[in-house]
């Protein structure tokens, strides 16, 4: 197939990306509010993209903010946790029993394949389906709490016993150990100083490497672009907010009993500042600010003489995934649903009819996402519930099943 017909059209694409990058100069520096910046596009667009000296006109304009996320975030200066005990105490109850259950049915299983009950510990330490769960805290507890001496024995209790022994008096003396050392550290809770911050986090795609060869077209005429990147290109708290209204940073409490400190102060600012990053990776502003790079591309592409049904865009995909579930340091029920919906990140349609197919540019896989959330789960054992990491082990296995 002749692509030299795609040349003008590939050109295009890049001069209209870099008119995208003035225009967003224009309302960064000049306060070109969006009616007006799209009342000048439309008039000029077509001048500029066919006037090739505009390229030397933006040197230095290298990137473009995409989506922005704006909160109120607090820290403290020590960090200590706060919790509430008895919610606490039950979540741990459910990862207790959770595992129970989930290992009796395993023991259960093996009995139902032939397996004497003399090799149960043997069978069991050495099935690979389950490293997991053999290495869970939860796991531990459970041996723990069990009245035999010998791995064997302890798994044919577990086998063997009803559901009833594992919320007797052991697991209750177990629960009011527990809650009085959790009370304890409650009553230590109190932070030194809190602070109030208020900003934003602005994502976006840096153009800094960006040029023609970062555009391509396919021989069914689908648009590729490569190398596209996206990241937070400023994360700030405004110490003045709204002048004489509301304040960015705003003091909130202290527990100390001597003067504050003022590195303790900008310590505790600090944490305000990187609890706002975290709360914006939380709630998906890189993936939506790709969404929202390239939709604007693709619409924009499409308002010119060569249209595009298809557009390929190159990008470490998972990598946002990633971040975006692990951002708060635990993975959640709703973040499991998310990953199952992935496809839907993958692969859209805009409104338009117009098809997006993300590629990973570092060729990671569905696979590799899970292997990353699986090993973070492991890292931290001691927090995470029993059931999430199971489903993530569960998931994986199914996804590379045929």
């Amino acid at each position: 197939m002749d692509l030299k017909k795609y040349i003008v059209p590939v050109r295009n694409v890049f001069l209209v990306i870099v008119v995208i990058l003035v225009l967003a100069l224009l309302e960064t520096k000049l306060s070109v509010f969006s009616k007006a910046g799209k009342f000048f596009f439309v008039k000029s667009k077509l001048e500029m993209v066919e006037t090739p000296s505009i390229i030397q006109k933006v040197v230095g304009i290298n990137e473009l903010i995409s989506a922005e996320y704006c909160s109120e975030t607090y820290c403290s200066f020590d960090n200590k946790p706060v919790f509430e005990v008895g919610y606490y105490i039950q979540k741990e109850k459910v990862d207790n029993l959770y595992i129970y259950e989930k290992v009796k049915n395993i023991l259960l299983n093996y009995a139902k394949a032939g397996i004497p009950d003399s090799r149960l510990s043997e069978q069991f330490s050495t099935d690979p389906s389950i490293d997991h769960l053999r290495d869970h805290k939860q796991f531990g507890l459970l041996l723990q709490l069990c009245a035999a001496q010998r791995l064997n024995d302890k798994l044919l209790e577990i086998k063997n016993k009803s559901r009833d022994t594992y919320t007797g008096r052991k697991f209750k003396n177990y629960y009011k150990d527990r809650k009085k050392a959790l009370e304890a550290l409650q009553d230590n809770k109190n932070a030194d100083i809190v602070y109030i911050g208020r900003g934003c986090v602005q994502v976006g795609v840096d153009f800094q490497e960006f040029n023609e060869q970062s555009i391509s077209v396919t021989e069914d005429g689908s648009l590729i672009i490569k190398g596209l990147q996206v990241g937070i290109l400023s994360n700030s708290i405004n110490p003045w907010f709204i002048p004489n209204k509301i304040p960015g940073f705003e003091f909130w409490d202290s527990k100390k009993e001597r003067d504050l400190n003022y590195m303790d102060v900008t310590d505790t600012k600090s944490k305000c500042l990187e609890n706002l990053r975290t709360e914006a990776l939380g709630v998906d502003v890189k993936l939506n600010g790709l969404k929202s790079t390239i939709t604007s591309l693709a619409h924009l592409l499409n308002a010119m003489n060569r249209k595009y049904d298809k557009y390929i865009v190159e990008t470490p995909i998972h990598d946002y995934l990633y971040e975006s579930i692990v951002a708060d340091s635990l993975i959640t029920q709703e973040e499991i649903l998310k990953l199952n919906r992935t496809d839907a990140w993958i692969t859209q349609e805009l409104d338009s009819g117009v098809s997006i197919e993300f590629k990973d540019s570092e060729g990671a896989t569905l696979s590799d996402l899970y292997d990353k959330l699986i090993q973070f789960c492991q890292r931290r054992n001691q927090i995470d519930p029993i059931h999430i990491l199971d489903q993530l082990v569960l998931q994986k296995s199914r996804i590379e099943t045929p």
